[in-house]
């Protein structure tokens, strides 16, 4: 039989045919008691997971992965031991002066898991396990170092010779898989998250064993309370964080964590504003019950928190370790679920969320100065500096001897710095020169989004033997000293417990000669190498598939284990991460969007991208790759992405600063704006004159009005179109097919129904649809359903949005216009056949990509879901327009009895008559616009207007009811179908109630729901949308009265009971878009949309 290796040096495809003996293969890989490691077994096992696991892999190959995990997740968890076998000192009682595990709302019954401020109850049947306060585990005894300490080399010297980076040239390695100083700034924050020593007792952790993102929250009440608002929203006060360490960390830390709490209060305010249990109220209700009050915001923040907490996670897992495994650089989205529950190979329950408790040799492991950039090691020289003068201990202006200082001064530096920065006053905690809001206390986005962008573009330092800044040596000296107080294990030691074979020579640990011959000179003999110097010291990997963090192959091997550990323990992100405690909201926040959209993201399975789009959406920018890909340098990445051909759709330059407020690092004095934020136009003037001076391409002077003057704004929708199109937006007026060539002269809209008959009113035919649809759709209760057997009336229900409205346009396109077949009532979809529900989504995100995309999260998704939609439209058009002559098509839809063929085929044929000389591919390109991306606007819109005339109880009296165009659109204003639109401008210019002159270039976000509630008694409401297709004019005016007559002119007709006779949504104020009101759907599983999804309406029949 061949080696595991020689099997995975295979093609991937004979790989898949021996998939049943992988499990063997592993096992043999992982129980080996002396692995050899440089073989880059393990990495080839998980390349083999990574690409059977990829969406792009068929389903078998991906339950193969599944199964594959399953294996090896069981057995990363098990390599170390759960409860650990030994601690560094004597477990220690809870103190509640220092720290409590107090229940939120003490006294009552707490209905949600919530995480303790200081790790407590994790694991409920022995509460301090891995709690804040406790001893460090210790993983392997050290029976075989025997060396006795004053023995042991100098501190100093084993710096100097074996970890100190040199000056000059030969100093500063770039990292070879090109890892952005980003990726460690958010190493950081895992590090300070779990590793917090005691300063007087180097045996007790003060921080939790568990990624609980404490570096944010606190490991204490007293820490969670001073950042805490609490009144009632379970919000944070902006921009705070509890961990004073991070903040003499590089900046990009700290810029991190603030996104970390800013998402806590995005999401405590969709728990708000969703209250999707119904028992939740606007905090201002509650001002005179202050137990109410307090057990709110206990409820939304300790949900909040869970929720946060998961984000974190995710990231970890998927922009972290998929940087680590290189999977990102290979342009992969499969990813080691720890998470997941999973049985072993003797079907035993895999175990999750007992507990975990760090070690000391994990503490040592996680210590990686050589990756500061050149940048990072000026960074640290000068707070060095500052900190050393702060302390009265240098004069500031002289050169400082690093090498000369020690750990008694660096500790006097350190203590004077943590009295600069208590938890009284942590909301005026600043970093990176960035200035706080006087009113809010918040940073300016574009700061934040500065310091992330440079972070991105810093490539880190490397790994390896003689690569620590100098200025470092303090802290590794007092880190070697910490390595012998605790007694930790040889680097030989730790190596066999995790099965690998040890080193024998100091030139087989570290092929550099001078090296080698180094610690050779210090160490004598290579069981000697103490285990922090060898972690440091050790040879590094090469980046290549599996290997992309490149650190000493050691490192590379223990650092999973201690992920599966750090996340498998923890029963909040494991057993208690449900959508009863996270709300099914926050639940869905940590899925994938191919599960929660349909689509990837861009970002080949990485999480923070959502987080920063979500909170700098105006500094990054749609497609960016320093939003999707943080962790790796913009530079080097771009190089990898041109080989595998897919750099073309991503933007690599640096984004530019915004123009205007949002560009702004700090408030300027005397404006109106806020620095970081785009402005909000909210005067009905001010929009009225916005949206008529628009032109929908970003192209200046490309329109002029009927005085020759220049249009102003820019919507930015013919981009977006010829994104999804593929190149320009059509100059073709299919309207003009659809209105002046199908239609008598004085008859207004009419369509031709079949071939060789006369024509028919369009009105007329979509009031037929509808009526088709009820009766199609509706369905009875059980006495309903009897009379209905008797030919009696009965009672009938129908969901109006989903099963009539929302497919409305799709029945009239797909059918009548193109005749494409739909697979409707439980028929399978396949490649020429899609579902309604299918096209109903698709069409909705056609609609929202294009018009309503006011938020980068989705940009990505929406517009690749788009392109589907369109290939698969215009595929099957252009095939028809192609095939038109062929006698062939005539015999077939004969034979196949396709009822919808000669109807599209009568259309489709008179388009062609007019095309002039245009291609069919350019007729579908034109059918696509006038027909598909305004579907589900005009649906909306009919929505709004029949949801406005039900009367909330009782049955509706259609005959009283005006359904005039001119009432329509009054109601549309009333209740606007669109949130808002963003507008660039094309010019210098100004707008009526803003004092501030607009700049060429920068972006408006027009609030039509304020703009509509401000305009005067009798002027028409703005409806906001473009003149394309379904709201055009000609086609809205003539059709939808006769539609929303037909609707309410059923008999009886009237809201089913309850929640379900209402439209799911609510309005908040969104801070992204500068406080601007949003409305919001909840559809039927939970996400939130632009557009309505469902509302139940029962009548008799």
């Amino acid at each position: 039989m061949p080696s595991l290796s020689e099997v995975l040096e295979q093609k991937f495809t004979e790989i898949v045919g021996q998939l049943q003996s992988l499990p063997a293969y592993a096992d043999a890989l992982f129980n080996s008691d002396e692995l050899d490691d440089r073989l880059l077994l393990q990495e080839k096992l998980l390349v083999l997971m990574t690409r059977l696991g990829d969406s792009s892999s068929s389903e078998r190959e991906r339950e193969i992965a599944q199964d594959l995990q399953a294996f090896v997740i069981d057995f990363l968890y098990k390599d170390l031991p759960h409860p650990p076998s030994a601690y560094l000192s004597a477990l220690v009682q809870p103190d509640p002066s220092v720290t409590t595990a107090t229940n939120p709302n003490e006294g009552a019954y707490v209905k949600y898991a919530y995480r303790a401020a200081d790790g407590s109850n994790y694991n409920p049947l022995i509460p301090r396990f891995g709690a804040a306060g406790q001893p460090y585990a210790r993983t392997v005894p050290s029976t075989t170092l025997l060396t006795p300490m004053n023995t042991l080399p100098d501190p100093g010297l084993v710096f100097d010779t074996l970890l100190k980076r040199p000056k000059g040239e030969k100093g500063n390695k770039p990292h070879p898989s090109g890892v952005s100083s980003c990726f460690f700034a958010l190493a950081d924050i895992i590090i300070h998250d779990i590793f917090n020593t005691n300063r007087t007792d180097w045996s007790i952790n003060n921080n939790s064993s568990y990624l609980d993102l404490s570096p944010l929250y606190g490991s204490s009440d007293k820490q969670i309370d001073a950042i805490r608002r609490k009144d009632g929203s379970g919000m944070l006060w902006d921009d705070v964080f509890a961990d004073n360490r991070l903040l003499f960390m590089p900046p990009a830390t700290c810029a991190l964590l603030v996104l970390f709490s800013r998402n806590h209060n995005f999401i405590a305010e969709k728990i708000l504003s969703i209250n999707e249990k119904g028992n939740l109220v606007s905090p201002s209700k509650l001002a005179s019950n202050p137990d109410k009050l307090k057990a709110q915001d206990d409820e939304i923040f300790q949900r909040a928190r869970l929720v946060n907490t998961g984000t974190y996670i995710k990231i970890i897992l998927g922009d972290y370790v998929g940087a680590i495994l290189g999977q990102v650089r290979d342009g992969k989205d499969w990813r080691l679920d720890t998470l997941a529950q999973s049985r072993s190979m003797s079907h035993d329950v895999s175990p999750r969320g007992e507990g975990n408790v760090v070690s000391v040799e994990f503490n040592l492991l996680y210590r990686w100065h050589a990756t500061l950039s050149e940048t990072s090691e000026r960074w640290t020289e000068n707070e060095f500096k500052a900190a050393l003068k702060d302390a009265g201990l240098v004069d500031g202006k002289s050169p400082i001897d690093y090498a000369a200082l020690t750990p008694s001064d660096f500790g006097e530096a350190a203590a004077t710095l943590a009295k600069k920065y208590r938890m009284a006053n942590v909301r005026e905690w600043t970093f990176g020169d960035l200035v706080r809001d006087k009113e809010t206390g918040a940073f300016s986005s574009e700061g934040i989004a500065k310091i992330l962008m440079d972070a991105t573009d810093d490539v880190a330092g490397a790994y390896g033997a003689r690569r620590i800044p100098e200025v470092m040596k303090v802290i590794e000296v007092s880190g070697i000293n910490q390595a012998r107080d605790w007694g930790t294990c040889s680097m030989n030691e730790f190596r066999k417990f995790f099965g690998l074979k040890p080193y024998k020579s100091f030139e087989e640990w570290n092929p550099d000669k001078s090296v080698a011959e180094a610690a050779k000179a210090l160490y004598r003999h290579i069981d000697n190498l103490e285990l922090y110097v060898g972690l440091q010291a050790e040879d590094t990997k090469k980046p290549g598939p599996g290997a992309g963090l490149c650190p000493g192959y050691t490192i590379s091997r223990a650092i999973l284990s201690d992920a599966v550990c750090l996340t498998r323990g923890d029963r909040f992100l494991t057993t208690e991460c449900t959508p009863y405690n996270l709300t099914t909201y926050g639940y869905r926040m940590l899925l994938p969007s191919t599960v929660t959209e349909g689509e990837p993201d861009g970002s080949f399975g990485g999480n923070l991208t959502r987080v920063i789009y979500r909170h700098l959406p105006a500094q990054f920018p749609a497609g960016s790759a320093y939003a999707h890909f943080p962790f790796l340098a913009p530079q080097f990445f771009k190089k990898q992405m041109e080989v595998s051909d897919k750099a073309a759709k991503y933007k690599w330059e640096r984004p530019s600063v915004p123009k205007g407020p949002a560009g702004y690092s700090k408030n300027k004095e005397g404006s109106e704006s806020r620095a970081g934020y785009e402005r909000v136009i909210k005067s009905y003037n001010a929009a009225k004159q916005i949206l008529a001076d628009t032109v929908p391409t970003t192209e200046k002077d490309s329109e002029k009005d009927s005085h020759g003057h220049a249009k102003i704004w820019s919507s930015g929708y013919e981009e977006r179109i010829r994104n999804i199109l593929g190149s320009a937006m059509p100059n073709i007026q299919i309207e003009k097919v659809l209105v002046e060539n199908y239609l008598p002269r004085d008859s207004g809209l009419f369509f031709f129904l079949q071939e060789g008959e006369q024509f028919e009113n369009l009105p007329d035919y979509f009031e037929d649809l509808v009526k088709r649809l009820v009766d199609e759709k509706a369905f009875g209760d059980a006495d309903g359903e009897a009379k209905a057997e008797e030919n009696k009336e009965g009672e009938r229900y129908l969901d109006l949005m989903k099963d009539v409205i929302n497919l409305i346009p799709v029945r009239w396109v797909f059918e009548q216009l193109v005749g494409i077949d739909v697979a409707k009532d439980g028929l399978k979809r396949d490649d020429n056949r899609w579902t309604e529900e299918e096209l109903m989504r698709r069409f909705g995100d056609v609609c929202e990509y294009i018009f309503v995309n006011v938020s980068p999260v989705k940009d990505w998704q929406l517009r690749e879901s788009s392109i589907k939609l369109y290939k698969y439209f215009s595929s099957h058009v252009i095939k028809l327009l192609d095939s038109r002559e062929s006698w062939i098509r005539s015999t077939v839809d004969q034979l196949t009895g396709h009822p919808n063929k000669p109807t599209s085929r009568a259309f489709l044929d008179k388009l062609w008559e007019k095309r002039g000389t245009r291609a069919s591919h350019e007729l579908a390109e034109a059918l696509f616009v006038e027909t598909v991306i305004t579907a589900r606007h005009w649906s909306q819109a009919v929505g709004h207007v029949v949801n406005v005339l039900l009367p909330e109880t009782g049955e509706i009296q259609s005959k009283k009811v005006n359904t005039s165009v001119a009432h329509i659109k009054k109601v549309l204003g009333d209740d606007p179908i669109v949130s808002g639109v963003y507008r660039t401008a094309l010019q210098d210019t100004t707008v009526p109630g803003l004092s501030e002159k607009i700049v060429m270039g920068e972006r408006v976000f027009v609030s039509l729901i304020e703009a509509n509630k401000s305009r005067p008694k009798d002027a028409a409401g703005i409806l906001g949308v473009g003149e394309f297709g379904l709201m055009s004019s000609s086609f809205f005016d003539a059709v939808t009265p006769q539609v929303i007559q037909t609707i309410l002119s059923l008999p009886h007709l009237r809201r089913a009971p309850g929640q379900s006779g209402k439209f799911n949504r609510f309005t908040e104020k969104t801070y992204t878009l500068n406080g601007a009101p949003q409305q919001i759907y909840i559809d039927t599983v939970g996400a939130l949309r632009p557009f309505p999804d469902s509302l139940i309406i029962q009548y008799k029949a």
